[in-house]
């Protein structure tokens, strides 16, 4: 971006931010994650995040992805205090805290790119985490998080 379009930006009160061209697998993290924040559906259903939130095609690191919906509770069932605390999801948060460390980064492996079983889907990854965070866009600013 140009110092023209920053000026411009400032000017109008407006905040530009720009996808990270050059991912760093180091510097991986989850906005949902922290800004201890979750994603709920207009039927009632909690999701972790929008990438999760529902079932989808990706074209992700030079393949096709199957993205498949992960919740973990039902607003219609039970009130949002009770499924935030469930084990299953303080887990799931837990282990995305750090993830660098406990997340691979399939954008970096040779194996990505040539029909690698944990690239399929987001089902699990390499490391054995179900689900798999292991291609995500938005932890490695490559698309800005709506939140």
């Amino acid at each position: 971006m140009s110092s023209n379009e920053q000026k411009i930006a400032y000017e109008y009160g407006v905040e530009i931010k720009t996808p990270n061209l050059y991912p760093d697998a180091k510097e991986r993290r989850c906005p949902y994650v922290d800004k201890n924040t979750a994603f709920i559906r207009s039927d009632g259903t909690v999701a972790p995040c929008l990438e999760f939130a529902y079932s989808h095609p990706v074209y992700v690191n030079m393949h096709a992805k199957n993205v498949h919906a992960v919740t973990f509770g039902d607003l219609k069932e039970e009130n949002v205090e009770k499924i935030w605390g469930e084990k299953a999801y303080v887990s799931f948060r837990e282990t995305r805290r750090k993830m660098s460390e406990n997340i691979p980064w399939c954008g970096d492996c040779l194996y990505s790119s040539l029909g690698c079983y944990f690239t399929k889907t987001n089902s699990s990854d390499c490391y054995a985490n179900e689900p798999g965070c292991n291609e995500c866009f938005y932890s490695v600013d490559l698309v800005q998080c709506n939140i």
